[in-house]
């Protein structure tokens, strides 16, 4: 479970102990109380999004029973044909601040023209229809749109209702926040994470059991859509520049399996691979 930020510091202040400790889930605990034993190999991500989840989390300890995904994945218009792909909200022309609505509600203007153009790209693809036939009761929601601030879900929800293209992807994806999901999986998992602020101020994206949990839901396409500026420089200590770090430095090594744009080249086409 995760908790309001109030009572995890009430809870660590009665019992004498650290935020962080507070914050572990008893997946977490009982990991670490086994030295990794009982999570030695995980079967859902195939092997370029758990090693993220492995490194990043798990000391490096997680293994992946499923190397690679279906061969029509790599079909998905770009950058979903890679496997992971980091879209970078905070540089290009197109990129604007987060607005900060009061009382926790934050939208980001850009992600959601981001996230809504990804969409667009698969409404139109041939994939579409290998999308739909991979549909099962176990599966219902092939995609899975993960948005860490319920104001820019509802935002994207409303954007959504009013775009006719969207009519053969309604069945097909579900929109919810990282809470919600814990204990599902999706084939294809977008996670917005919506802050970007020049004061670098993450919120609760701080906290690393809500990013293990968006993160490893993803079965075979993993795609972040964040402001890299955010985790590079004072939030360096936090798990998502943890995972930006993993990333950008598989893509250095030419690691085909990852992929870093900015969502301005995505949005314009500019790169097509």
């Amino acid at each position: 479970p995760h908790y309001e930020q109030s009572h995890v510091r009430a809870v660590s202040r009665k019992l004498g102990i650290e935020e962080a400790e507070v914050r572990k889930t008893d997946f977490e605990r009982a990991f670490i109380a086994n030295e990794g034993v009982t999570l030695d190999t995980q079967y859902r991500m195939i092997e370029p999004i758990g090693e993220i989840v492995s490194h990043c989390f798990y000391g490096g300890q997680l293994k992946s029973h499923r190397k690679v995904a279906p061969d029509w994945y790599v079909d998905l218009p770009y950058p979903m044909n890679k496997p992971v792909a980091w879209i970078d909200s905070g540089t290009g022309e197109r990129a604007i601040y987060e607005e900060n609505q009061g009382g926790g509600r934050v939208i980001n203007r850009h992600e959601l023209q981001v996230c809504m153009h990804l969409l667009r790209q698969i409404a139109s693809s041939p994939v579409l229809e290998k999308l739909r036939a991979s549909k099962s009761e176990k599966h219902p929601f092939p995609i899975g749109i993960i948005v860490m601030y319920s104001a820019q879900k509802r935002l994207l929800e409303a954007e959504l209702s009013r775009s006719e293209w969207m009519a053969p992807l309604r069945d097909l994806c579900d929109i919810a926040t990282v809470d919600s999901y814990q204990g599902q999986e999706r084939g294809v998992v977008i996670l917005c994470l919506v802050r970007n602020n020049p004061e670098r101020r993450q919120g609760f994206l701080v906290e690393p059991s809500r990013i293990n949990v968006s993160l490893s839901r993803a079965q075979e396409r993993l795609v972040v859509i964040g402001a890299k500026s955010m985790w590079e420089a004072s939030n360096k200590q936090s798990s998502l520049a943890d995972v930006l770090t993993f990333i950008s430095e598989q893509t250095a090594a030419g690691n085909e399996n990852y992929e870093l744009v900015d969502g301005t080249t995505v949005i314009e086409g500019a790169r097509n691979v």
